[in-house]
């Protein structure tokens, strides 16, 4: 079985950066009634495939960060070290149960 390296290479950082600063660009000429293609900014949705509650969420994050790097997706879930101890306080209970039977 293979193993996954995880590289430094920031590829795909940069492509996703790219790609909401264009859809930016694009968001801002068709709100603003400058672009050719689109009447509304529904058909800029439409036409790339998203949803209004995800473009607004990463436009928003831009404008108030003014930063490219807001554009990344955010971290997820609960951290490993959480997770480890609470799989031990878990134990920790079940044994001080146990003793008081």
């Amino acid at each position: 079985m293979n193993k996954i390296r995880h590289s430094k290479d920031a590829t795909l950082e940069r492509n996703n950066i790219h790609y909401w600063l264009f859809l930016i660009k694009e968001y801002n000429l068709t709100k603003d009634k400058k672009y050719p293609s689109y009447k509304f900014v529904q058909d800029c949705y439409k036409a790339h495939g998203i949803q209004r509650q995800n473009f607004i969420k990463y436009y928003n994050r831009y404008k108030y960060n003014n930063a490219n790097n807001a554009l990344l997706p955010l971290k997820r879930g609960a951290s490993i070290q959480n997770k480890k101890h609470s799989k031990m306080d878990r134990k920790q209970n079940h044994y001080l149960k146990k003793g008081r039977d």
